[in-house]
């Protein structure tokens, strides 16, 4: 992955793929594809710049493109290795979707009821239900008051039995505007 790329660059203009590609000596005979991170952010014309995946031919130079920075527009460029993503969506809190395709009614992540998270009256307060145990209009087990967002949730049985697709495991979880993200990897990878 190659961050802070503008969202002006235009993976499927062979001239751009060239700029990168020039910049970075050795990249050109490496890459075997180029391609968004999330292509539905660039509908987002407030968004100036996103996160670009090159697919190498061979993974072995992985290591070498990950520890090196990437020259794109006269700048350098963070990298780091891609890893297979749950979609997390920030609309109604589940997984599998992102916002920008959620068909479901707002949820909102601090107190588990229907309204966006900028509309909570409860913001900051603590809840006894967590957002997985208010979608599924669940009784949170949660023996302590929590917040809906705070990792905490994991102790929560319908959480953590929910929480995962099929075959994927959590691998990390990083706070991400509040909300939990969980960035899960195929049991294979692990």
């Amino acid at each position: 992955q190659i961050h802070t790329i503008p969202t002006s660059f235009n993976p499927a203009i062979e001239d751009h793929r060239e700029d990168l590609l020039v910049a970075n000596t050795g990249l050109a005979k490496d890459t075997a594809s180029i391609h968004w991170l999330n292509p539905e952010v660039l509908q987002v014309l407030s968004k100036r710049h996103s996160t670009i995946v090159i697919t190498l031919q061979n993974q072995t130079q992985t290591g070498r493109w990950t520890r090196e920075s990437v020259w794109f527009d006269g700048r350098k460029r963070r990298t780091e290795e891609a890893t297979e993503a749950e979609k997390r969506c920030y609309n109604c809190c589940d997984t599998g979707h992102t916002t920008y395709s959620c068909p479901k009614p707002a949820l909102c992540p601090y107190c588990g009821d229907t309204h966006k998270a900028h509309l909570c009256p409860k913001k900051g307060a603590t809840t006894s239900k967590c957002t997985s145990c208010a979608r599924r209009k669940l009784e949170c087990n949660k023996s302590i008051e929590h917040k809906s967002w705070m990792a905490s949730n994991l102790n929560c049985t319908h959480h953590s039995r929910l929480s995962a697709p099929p075959g994927f495991t959590a691998k990390k979880i990083a706070s991400h505007r509040g909300m939990l993200c969980h960035i899960a990897g195929q049991d294979a990878m692990q």
